[in-house]
């Protein structure tokens, strides 16, 4: 028999295989290449467990988005209280909310919490299908909380130069701009922007992360992945899931974490694959 409670095989176990766990919120896009589907291959890519609620299901594929409906929000809730009842996140990622009844139900549980949040604020999808205008991921009252309750939390921002516009009234088309545009954001409770260059005029591909007393620039090259489905949210879930895996929440860390996200996603997209007609999907597996 063990010696003592610590001596059981199943105790041991727990041990030597615990990981972090990492909250993904957000939509459910059943082409795989985006949404809650490619957060939890991202976190897992990235070292840590993944959780997922869905806020949102849509009619969708890799040749666009037709159709957007909110789940229920107490169906939601209840979900939300259950899981994290069992398996606190170390972090949180937010994406698309959805209505704003969910994104109150969100906004109250990250006020309660200690965990860290990566917010994704994607408001619609990237592509529609054919001539469809489809809908926003998010309602304005459900946009309107996140600005307003769930940013000034100090929340971990990775956005877009349209996001990143649309959080700090600044046009955006560089790194000086993006961080002009980070610096509003950060006055308004983030505690750190990473600002992506994906749709910016430039030349190269380079990223800055922006914190209150500092900026790091993250040098890369440009690459055509104007083709290539769900970017956005998959550097964010890069992100959340290391600094789960770091176990760091320090200035230092959050950067490194950055870092080696956009490392990881650009040579994924570098070997981004097809699977089916329209837009090619990021490839997080390794031969």
């Amino acid at each position: 028999m063990p010696k003592s409670e610590a001596d059981r095989p199943s105790v041991r176990w727990r041990v030597a295989r615990s990981r972090p766990s990492v909250l993904a919120i957000g939509g459910f896009d059943p082409s795989g290449g985006a949404g809650i589907l490619m957060d939890a291959r991202a976190i897992s890519a990235a070292g840590a467990h993944p959780t997922a609620l869905v806020t949102a299901l849509t009619i969708q594929s890799t040749a666009g988005c037709v159709d957007v409906a909110p789940v229920d929000a107490e169906t939601f809730r209840s979900q939300l209280e259950h899981l994290v009842s069992a398996q606190p996140p170390l972090v949180v990622k937010l994406g698309a909310l959805g209505s704003a009844d969910i994104a109150q139900i969100v906004a109250n549980y990250l006020a309660e919490s200690p965990c860290l949040v990566v917010l994704d604020p994607v408001a619609a999808p990237s592509v529609h299908a054919g001539n469809a205008p489809g809908r926003p991921l998010a309602t304005d009252a459900a946009r309107a909380i996140v600005r307003n309750e769930i940013l000034p939390r100090g929340v971990l921002l990775c956005a877009n130069g349209m996001e990143l516009e649309a959080l700090s009234g600044l046009k955006v088309v560089d790194t000086t701009t993006a961080i002009a545009a980070a610096r509003v954001v950060i006055e308004h409770g983030a505690r750190a922007v990473y600002a992506k260059s994906g749709h910016w005029p430039t030349t190269d591909a380079n990223d800055v992360i922006v914190f209150r007393d500092t900026t790091c620039v993250l040098p890369a090259p440009r690459l055509d992945a104007s083709d290539v489905h769900g970017t956005g949210c998959t550097l964010a879930s890069l992100w959340a899931g290391r600094l789960a895996f770091a176990g760091d929440t320090s200035q230092g860390s959050i950067a490194d974490a950055a870092r080696w996200a956009k490392g990881f996603l650009f040579r994924a997209l570098e070997s981004a694959i097809v699977v089916g007609d329209g837009q090619r999907v990021v490839r997080l597996d390794r031969d």
